[in-house]
């Protein structure tokens, strides 16, 4: 299997982080390389990088589970610093997220550094501790196959379609929950669980030409994921077990 590395130097240090290489949409062969790792304490951390026309698009995510944290980072690339500030983590994940666009390739050296009250987050360490390489994505659990992306159909009882799309990267899950009942402004509530934990849950409306709506969320740990989602008043239950 082809690999891709990230080297993150500092004044006379490298340091090779293991990457996981990826495609871009459409057929594209433009590369997509990223890692993910613990910090000095409980938040977790993850640098993206993505090939783009004359360059590079270079995402670095701190995930503390924690809203409204103000942390301290900086972003280099091979040509010094690319960004570096304040973000403060915000719902509903507690994350923040920077991105930028500079020239390159996706195999140059990048390194992203973040703190906050003496927890530090670095790129070049502790990489891949904790990841989710877990098999259990959801129902089914098809062990064959490519894993990075898969979508799990359920079943409702008045005519609606639900679907539970699940992603794997470098450290979370992301699945996204999607219930398409062709009609306009109906209100939903709604649950993502992973194995007996609930992970995500509210409302919603259904908009647009399709009457759909969907919800995103990020699920770090192993279990099974699985959903379900109620119309207003109780006429309708979709359920992906």
């Amino acid at each position: 299997m082809l690999t891709k590395t990230l080297i993150a130097g500092t004044a006379g240090l490298a340091l090779a982080i293991p990457m996981t290489p990826a495609l871009a949409k459409d057929g594209d062969n433009r590369v997509e390389v990223f890692s993910g790792g613990q910090c000095s304490s409980s938040a977790r951390w993850e640098l993206k990088v993505k090939e783009r026309d004359g360059g590079v698009e270079v995402e670095f995510e701190v995930d503390s589970n924690v809203v409204g944290q103000d942390w301290d980072y900086t972003l280099t690339g091979p040509n010094g610093v690319l960004s570096q500030g304040t973000r403060t983590t915000t719902g509903p994940s507690g994350s923040f997220s920077v991105e930028v666009d500079t020239a390159g390739a996706a195999t140059d050296s990048f390194k992203g550094v973040a703190t906050h009250d003496g927890q530090i987050c670095d790129s070049t360490v502790n990489v891949g501790v904790g990841d989710d390489s877990g098999s259990d994505d959801g129902p089914g659990d098809d062990k064959g196959g490519n894993r990075s992306r898969q979508t799990f159909e359920g079943s409702c009882t008045d005519g609606a379609e639900i679907t539970l799309k699940v992603k794997r990267s470098a450290v979370f899950r992301i699945a996204e929950l999607e219930v398409d009942s062709d009609v306009k402004g109906q209100k939903w509530s709604y649950e993502i669980r992973r194995g007996d934990k609930t992970i995500a849950s509210g409302n919603a409306r259904t908009k647009g030409r399709s009457g759909s709506f969907s919800v995103k969320t990020k699920a770090r740990g192993k279990g099974q994921l699985t959903a379900s989602a109620s119309r207003a008043g109780g006429s309708e239950d979709c359920s992906i077990d």
